[in-house]
């Protein structure tokens, strides 16, 4: 993966994981549960988010060049 998609990857897991921790955080009512949880649901999610859109890209572009 290329360093662009790997950083924007990372942002939005980042972000996401955020989020998600405090919300999973405030349902179990052990915030530091919640954010473990929110941060390995964060990566995952944007690591396939960044892949997917790699990808998406890659397709493009072998489309235009044809």
């Amino acid at each position: 993966m290329s360093k662009t998609y790997f950083i924007f990857s990372l942002i939005f897991a980042t972000g996401l994981g955020t989020s998600l921790g405090v919300n999973f955080g405030t349902l179990t009512g052990n915030l530091s549960v919640g954010i473990l949880l929110g941060s390995i649901t964060g990566l995952l999610l944007g690591f396939g988010v960044g892949y997917s859109l790699k990808a998406y890209v890659e397709n493009y572009k072998i489309q235009n060049t044809l």
